[in-house]
């Protein structure tokens, strides 16, 4: 009797232990559905050594978007957030800069991007001068602490319009599980954002216990002097990096080499060659497709070429409304 109780204790434990029962816990904010099971068996292959697709630790690397992929990009970027805020204050201080770009777009006291939304739509050249004019203009000659503590300052008291809560609560909480989950099964996660990676730097362990070493995005071009000894950067308005489209890719060649991603999570155009890129040698590439009106929002736009790669069967798209348990 003794014997047959260890023996049903042991099958028991077996049981719990099996990829699936583990996953059932650790992304519990997902729904059962085929996509999580898929998501799951590919882990699973990947850390299992019996099995072709496994991988060793070194190579199980993971890259996410993150803005409209790890938290909420609506109405518009949360670091525009912020930059729209430094336009207002510089405004006060300087009300002859209001018939000026980038300061006449708050002029009106509502953000108005319309002057540089076309250019949205535009791969290359029209980015620059987004980067350039909204991202670099208003904070040229800042030093680098300085631009960290301002962001820190408007981030403390800043709520969203719509779910009127912190930057803290528009993270989404399956994803924060997949990225605990890749962790438990020593997967390296990074994020390769078209965001300006020294304004998500800062927050990347607190919100998804990623270290800010494996944050990769835009970045300016920074000036260096000495002053007492010390070296002190000092911010330009020009573009060193944008990480966008084709850039992804590049930039991931340039920092992993041959040791292509193994996963890959993004949500519009931007993302479609790193999404590409790491389905092309075999890799999960997964589309956080945003169509939950009642609990967030629903669009398509600058979707167009995730969804024909999804109808080449090349990615997988996340479809928010029906694999989702909870959003935030």
């Amino acid at each position: 009797m003794a014997l047959m109780k260890k023996a049903l204790g042991f099958t028991i434990i077996m049981v719990l232990s099996t990829p699936l029962a583990f996953a059932q816990q650790a992304l519990s904010s997902w729904n059962d559905t085929a996509l999580k099971q898929q998501i799951v068996t590919f882990i699973a292959n990947t850390v299992d050594k019996s099995n072709e697709q496994y991988r060793p630790p070194e190579q199980r690397i993971a890259v996410f978007d993150n803005d409209g992929t790890l938290w909420n990009e609506k109405p518009t970027y949360i670091h525009f957030q912020a930059v729209f805020h430094t336009l207002g204050e510089q405004l006060k201080k300087d009300p002859s800069l209001k018939d000026r770009q980038p300061w006449a777009m708050v002029a009106k006291g509502k953000p108005d991007l319309s002057h540089y939304g076309q250019l949205l739509d535009i791969e290359s050249f029209g980015l620059d001068s987004i980067v350039e004019q909204v991202l670099g203009v208003p904070y040229s000659g800042m030093t680098s602490s300085v631009f960290k503590k301002q962001n820190e300052q408007f981030l403390k008291t800043w709520k969203h319009p719509k779910y009127k809560v912190g930057y803290q609560g528009l993270t989404y909480q399956p994803m924060k599980e997949l990225i605990d989950y890749l962790h438990q099964n020593q997967f390296k996660v990074f994020i390769f954002t078209a965001d300006e990676v020294d304004f998500l730097r800062p927050l990347s362990q607190e919100l998804y216990n990623i270290p800010p070493e494996r944050v990769f995005g835009t970045s300016m071009k920074h000036d260096l002097t000495f002053e007492n000894g010390v070296g002190v950067l000092t911010r330009t308005s020009q573009p060193e990096w944008i990480n966008n489209w084709a850039h992804k890719s590049q930039l991931i060649q340039r920092t992993f080499g041959d040791n292509v991603p193994l996963i890959a999570v993004g949500n519009s155009n931007g993302d479609q060659q790193m999404l590409h890129y790491t389905a092309s040698y075999g890799g999960l590439a997964l589309w956080l497709h945003h169509d939950d009106e009642k609990r967030e929002d629903k669009y398509d736009k600058h979707t167009d070429e995730l969804q024909k790669l999804t109808q080449q069967g090349l990615i997988t798209p996340i479809n928010m409304s029906g694999e989702w348990k909870t959003v935030f």
